[in-house]
């Protein structure tokens, strides 16, 4: 699978989240991390980048439903 772009973030956003203060603990299967793993390695992200990417792709994709 080849993602064409992601969405940068604005010179806000970026400063705002400079400090990253908070954690969230995920449960996933092994097969399911090494995956996310590749995925962002492949695209040249942490992995903690690529989840905000993805989130920022599908939040925007559900304000834009009507």
């Amino acid at each position: 699978m080849k993602i064409k772009s992601i969405p940068e973030p604005t010179t806000t956003e970026v400063k705002d989240g400079l400090a990253k203060t908070e954690t969230i603990h995920l449960r996933l299967t092994k097969i399911e991390k090494q995956d996310i793993r590749q995925t962002a390695q492949g695209l040249h992200l942490s992995i903690t980048e690529y989840l905000l990417k993805c989130h920022a792709v599908v939040a925007a994709k559900l304000v834009a439903v009507p």
